[in-house]
């Protein structure tokens, strides 16, 4: 769950939490395609086999509670 900007080699890695995500209006599809454009851009991943998202309105969190990936290495993966 890095932050974009935070790793100083490469700024541009990491998901959009602000603004993208948490700057605006509830919006969980965008929210979902924001993280797994992400989990997709990660060397070795060659596709997501499960995932999901829960949000909690009253506290303002984002979870993935799940996330599985497939690999150049033949391998099914939870992150």
């Amino acid at each position: 769950m890095t932050h974009e900007g935070e790793w100083f080699l490469d700024t541009s890695a990491g998901v959009p939490w602000i603004p993208q995500i948490l700057g605006s209006p509830e919006n969980l599809p965008l929210a979902e395609a924001v993280i797994k454009a992400e989990i997709l851009d990660t060397d070795g991943v060659t596709g997501i086999t499960d995932f999901s998202i829960r949000h909690f309105r009253q506290t303002r969190r984002l979870d993935v509670p799940n996330a599985s990936v497939s690999t150049v290495y033949d391998e099914d993966t939870g992150i």
